[in-house]
């Protein structure tokens, strides 16, 4: 059985074999510093992406979403479902004052107005 032990292994390496292979991965590594992505693209693709998002109907509609819920949280929902009963009566008095309009014009119109505002009974 041959001796194992490292002080009396020989090893023989051809210096000419080593420098090649140093040589690959050093030609290796700068192709990958070649190839890497530099700022400039970083920030042109960034650009570009967020351009096709905005053009998106669903970014915005998850936007707003995400808005919604965030100021639910933040806010409470009781102050967010008051906003939005204020906005449902406000669209009724609108609705309400374009049929006064559409069957009587501006004096009908004015008229509904001064009765609903007026002091006497």
């Amino acid at each position: 059985m041959p001796d194992s032990r490292p002080e009396n292994r020989v090893t023989i390496v051809d210096q000419a074999v080593i420098e090649d292979h140093l040589g690959l991965v050093l030609a290796r590594i700068e192709g990958l510093e070649q190839a890497a992505l530099k700022p400039a693209d970083i920030a042109a693709a960034v650009g570009a992406g967020m351009v096709e998002a905005a053009k998106n109907p669903d970014t915005w509609a998850a936007a707003l979403s995400g808005l919604r819920k965030s100021t639910e949280q933040h806010a409470g929902r009781w102050l967010v479902g008051a906003l939005w009963a204020v906005a449902k009566k406000g669209l009724v008095i609108v609705v309400i004052g374009m049929l006064i309009y559409s069957f009587g014009g501006w004096t009908a119109l004015s008229a509904a107005w001064k009765a609903l505002w007026s002091d006497q009974p």
